[in-house]
């Protein structure tokens, strides 16, 4: 007998196959008012005391669970991954292209960087795909983010859930995925390492690259557990000040944004990256194509069709919006005119900050935001219709994220939020997603 709020989607070609949604996201009063499912969850989660009330409040955690339609699913796996593939090609296209150069204008620094990451095989290492709609015909990728590659919440979520008897009946439907795998992160960065000629066993140590402010976060502690577990020793860095003593493998959890900003300050970080001397995921051509909103557009744009395969520019078309570079492939007027139906967004946007819905300004404001991005290259896409949950809380907004790892499909995430950015101040939050096409897990 399901406990919570059971909402099958019955329709043939919906993504999701069913959301159960828990009466409460409220903490447990002890009473027998107190939904079991959610409770019980909460309290298993608490005992791995990975999460700090500090991140609950900041990213809360949404009394939502779901499942994906597995016919559905597998279709859309397939389009994800050419579109996948299409990104690298992007990134290999880079060092040669001048057409693909000009396009995402990088900084001087980074640009010389980026052709100096020449490491073997892919660029694009790590790669979240955010979407928005409810069916597959109609399930769009609003989002390409390879901008900071470490996920390793949403497989400890999934795992609690499994611990949940009252869920049982649910998650037992599903196998575990990959990010679901303990120390499955670690075991991709080694891999990795491999593949470029380093022998894993040599590797003593893994830098953990991020601010200080950012250590008492869940996925950077759940990082520093998967070190260990490896055997490993985690080592603390901050990306700007390196020091000597550096590891030659690491997570850089560090946005993008802040690099492209100030390149010089972090010049000792990118060019240790593009030597091959730090090995990180997505290096740094991977970093600032597959982690640049103007992708999107690449993807899009007909001029840079002549670089995809038939298969690749089918699932492209499936599944990518129409989406321009402001003042390169659609003007300021045609923004203008089209404000209710148009995105605006900064190339290396982090948190929604430098993301502009048409619809949600006035015609006067919305004209300033296109002359700022016409200045500055901005990304303007078509806007993706969102998927909806009915909670008990009412209805909330809902994005699902696909991770891929190695070119494969790591696991998912989904975000519920009472406005159309992810903004969880006045409800909502993260929660965990299954789906049973995620790589080679054991069934």
């Amino acid at each position: 007998m399901p406990h919570g709020n059971l909402a099958p989607t019955g329709a043939a070609t919906s993504l999701v196959r069913f959301d159960v949604c828990f009466p409460t996201g409220r903490p447990p009063t002890g009473t027998a008012a107190d939904p079991p499912g959610w409770v019980n969850f909460q309290s298993v989660l608490d005992g791995e005391a990975i999460v700090s009330e500090e991140e609950r409040r900041l990213l809360p955690h949404a009394p939502v669970l779901t499942g994906l339609d597995p016919g559905a699913e597998r279709v859309l796996v397939e389009r994800l991954t050419r579109v996948l593939d299409a990104v690298q090609t992007l990134a290999d296209r880079y060092a040669d292209d001048e057409e693909v150069q000009r396009f995402f204008d990088l900084p001087p620094l980074i640009h010389a960087c980026a052709l100096a990451d020449t490491r073997v095989g892919r660029h694009v290492d790590h790669c979240r795909f955010d979407l928005g709609g409810d069916r597959l015909d109609d399930v769009r990728i609003f989002e390409v983010g390879g901008d900071c590659p470490v996920s390793a919440l949403h497989g400890l979520l999934n795992r609690c859930w499994r611990q949940v008897d009252a869920v049982r009946w649910f998650t037992d439907q599903y196998r575990p995925a990959r990010c679901e795998t303990p120390g499955w992160m670690v075991s991709e960065l080694l891999d990795l390492a491999e593949r470029q000629g380093r022998d894993p066993a040599g590797i003593r140590r893994i830098a953990v690259l991020c601010e200080d402010e950012l250590r008492s976060f869940s996925e950077m502690r759940l990082i520093e557990a998967q070190i260990r577990q490896h055997g490993r020793a985690p080592v603390h860095l901050v990306p700007d000040r390196l020091g000597d003593d550096v590891p030659p493998v690491g997570f850089l959890a560090h946005i993008t944004q802040s690099l492209v900003a100030e390149p010089d300050r972090h010049a000792p970080l990118l060019e240790r990256i593009a030597s091959g001397r730090l090995l990180v995921l997505n290096g740094v051509r991977g970093r600032m194509i597959g982690g640049n909103k103007l992708v999107s557009a690449a993807l899009s744009d007909p001029r840079f069709h002549r670089l995809f395969t038939s298969d690749q520019l089918a699932a492209i078309r499936a599944t990518v919006p129409r989406s321009r570079k402001l003042g390169d492939g659609t003007t300021a007027r045609e923004a203008t005119d089209q404000q209710g139906d148009l995105v605006l967004k900064a190339p290396f946007d982090a948190l929604g900050r430098s993301v502009f819905i048409g619809r949600e300004h006035d015609p006067s404001e919305w004209r300033r935001i296109v002359g700022t991005g016409v200045r500055h290259g901005w990304l303007v896409q078509e806007f993706v219709r969102s998927q909806y949950v009915t909670t008990p809380s009412g209805v909330l907004r809902r994005s699902l994220g696909a991770i891929f790892c190695g070119g494969r499909l790591a696991g998912y995430n989904g975000r519920v939020s009472p406005s159309l950015l992810d903004v969880f101040s006045s409800g909502g939050g993260v929660h965990a997603v299954f789906g049973g096409h995620s790589g080679d897990a054991a069934p």
